[in-house]
């Protein structure tokens, strides 16, 4: 348990935590949501050790061993991807220290108690062996996209985003009992996220996670924490469930303002016609004490309806886009060969590929930014054009208000349409007059699908445009998209943007690719695998990139078994020999004696209907270790 009490925390002049109470059950699969700002990150540090209270105190139970994954941290290693993974396999080193620390004192002083800490720990160091460590660090970074060319590869080669898997996958090898994980899934693509999903399912142990991906909150957590003006607040259930109990809260607790209004505005009147009265006006003056000392109630903002209003795409002709037998490199690195692709009106299309296998590439094709392919890519007739990428946000003018900026680059500049989006996109009132140079991540991302969207095009190209966004923004991009008349091509590592939206998936290839009808749900039904992404490997998602985790869950659920199991026969032991001691006080022949024969032959029964679980389970946990 890790427990939070009177705890507050102000950032500057903001209010992160201001006097709160919580218990985090540190068995349990929590989801931590909050909007940008809220303290989500902060939460996680202060639960980590890595920052201090103002007031208040936070406590972890006592022998919970914490992991904790930051959004972005840079590794500095010369070692390979492999050994560096290897080095964070900490609760070898934990058993090792553990097993050294016993073999001290039972050297000084021999005690049973000593002796049975000892065995057990070196029961759980038959499980870490060289070969079985380097088995679960080899099966983890294959799940994490390593094809076994880059395990090999030096950590300090590789780019942020593989960096960080190499940082997950030493977490994973670390054994904690609880995980605080700040945005896991950041750089992950999405079949990678469907293996880390299925991975983290089949592990023991609890966690609280901050994600920006309803779909991941909903696979794995079983309650959800929310911060929101300071406070905690627990709902049980993945993000779906919170968010219907919250809109269900929200609509009581203006029900219980409109009623506390009402009260107060009729004592008010009684208390001003008291006061016209002399022999009233005390009364009106402890009627008036009693009116201020009500807790009155604080309304949050109610939430808007998205309400889009995209410009109409002009309508082109059937055959949008056509690529035949295109193919890319990278100087002799080839990215994809013998592509041929038909994209017609109306399809929204993403593509599906592990990072670095030329997605981006793809689309920079497609838009015009790369022309030195092979083959031919010809766009149809009455086809515009528009293009989001990755980095669209370096184009800025940072010292530009938001509505200077749009202004200067809507092709019609009709104010009134340009309000109209912006604020479909959460840029309201004032907002629109804030300098670009402040504005977040997310902001600076939903600005520029403004600029996009007002270009008036049928045919967009969109490289990430989830990136950076949280789950609300993502909803209004949605809303947006499947409101849009024209053609999208895409790619999206967020599992529901690309279930909701894409009509078909295009699964790219380094020797082509192939489209298939429908979402991302009915791609995975027709592919049957999630892909393992090393050279021709393809794992079934129900097994075999699963099996490490689920192999060390049913070795701690065996051990715990067994233990109980011994607890339980112990005490069979004793009352066989307490029955067996009573024979002497009782004749034979008595119903004395005839009772306890009989209670003494259903303890000898149960005794061996024990024993022989226990055996059944102590050979299935050693067949287990060999």
């Amino acid at each position: 348990m890790i427990t939070l009490r009177n705890a507050s925390l102000a950032l500057g002049d903001k209010d992160i935590l201001d006097s709160v109470d919580l218990q985090i059950d540190t068995r349990k699969r929590i989801g931590l949501v909050g909007v940008n700002g809220a303290g989500k990150s902060t939460l996680l540090k202060l639960c980590a050790g890595q920052l201090a209270l103002d007031q208040g105190s936070i406590e972890v139970q006592g022998g919970v061993s914490i992991g904790y994954l930051p959004q972005e941290i840079l590794l500095r290693s010369s070692r390979s991807v492999f050994d560096e993974t290897f080095a964070g396999c900490g609760k070898l080193a934990q058993l090792r220290t553990e097993a050294e620390r016993l073999e001290y004192l039972l050297e000084h002083e021999y005690q049973d108690v000593l002796v049975d800490q000892y065995n057990r720990v070196q029961e759980q160091l038959q499980l870490y062996t060289p070969a079985h460590v380097e088995r679960m660090v080899h099966d983890i970074l294959i799940g994490l996209g390593f094809s076994e060319g880059m395990m090999r590869k030096p950590v300090s080669q590789l780019s942020l985003g593989w960096g960080m898997r190499v940082v997950l996958a030493q977490l994973m090898m670390s054994g904690s009992d609880f995980y605080l994980f700040d945005e896991p899934t950041n750089h992950l693509d999405l079949q990678t996220k469907d293996w880390f999903v299925e991975y983290l399912k089949s592990l023991p142990s609890g966690f609280l996670l901050v994600c920006h991906e309803r779909y991941v909150l909903d696979a794995l957590c079983e309650s959800t924490i929310e911060l929101e003006f300071g406070k905690a607040r627990i709902y049980t259930g993945g993000y779906t469930k919170y968010r219907e109990q919250k809109s269900k809260d929200l609509e009581l607790l203006y029900v219980q303002y409109e009623q506390q209004q009402r009260e107060i505005t009729q004592k008010m009147a009684t208390i001003q016609r008291f006061r016209a009265s002399a022999s009233k006006a005390q009364v009106a003056q402890a009627m008036l004490k009693e009116v201020n000392r009500i807790q009155r109630i604080t309304l949050p903002p109610k939430p808007k309806p998205i309400k889009i209003a995209l410009p109409h795409a002009a309508r082109s002709a059937r055959i949008v886009c056509t690529a035949k037998n295109v193919g890319y490199n990278f100087g002799s690195h080839q990215v994809f060969k013998g592509l041929n692709l038909t994209i017609e009106r109306g399809q929204k299309i993403a593509l599906v590929a592990p990072n670095g296998t030329g997605k981006s590439t793809l689309l920079g094709c497609l838009n015009g930014d790369y022309t030195n392919y092979s083959g031919t890519i010809t766009l149809g007739d009455h086809v515009v054009l528009a293009s989001f990428a990755q980095d669209q946000n370096a184009v800025l003018n940072q010292y530009m208000s938001i509505l200077e900026y749009v202004d200067s680059v809507a092709p019609d500049g009709n104010r009134s349409r340009i309000r109209g989006l912006l604020g479909s996109f959460l840029f309201e009132g004032d907002d629109v007059n804030k300098k670009i140079g402040v504005l977040s991540g997310g902001e600076k991302n939903r600005l520029c699908m403004v600029t996009v969207l007002l270009k008036g095009a049928n045919f967009l190209v969109l490289d990430e445009p989830t990136n950076h966004l949280d789950i609300q923004s993502k909803e209004v991009l949605l809303t947006a998209l499947q409101a849009f008349d024209g053609t999208i091509v895409f790619v999206s590592h967020d599992h529901d943007f690309v279930n909701q939206l894409a009509t078909h998936i295009f699964e790219l290839r380094p020797d082509g690719g192939a489209l298939y009808h429908g979402n991302y749900n009915a791609y995975r039904q027709q592919t049957k695998t999630v892909v393992a992404h090393g050279p021709s490997v393809a794992v079934s998602s129900d097994q075999k990139n699963v099996s490490l985790a689920q192999e060390h869950a049913t070795i701690k659920s065996l051990k715990k078994e067994i233990t109980a199991l011994e607890r339980r026969i112990t005490k069979l032991e004793e009352q066989v020999y307490k029955a067996e001691m009573l024979f002497v006080e009782h004749a034979y022949g008595t119903p004395e004696y005839a009772q306890l024969v009989e209670r003494l032959q259903q303890h000898k029964k149960e005794l061996e209907l024990v024993v022989n679980e226990w055996e059944q389970k102590q050979a299935h946990y050693y067949n287990i270790l060999v």
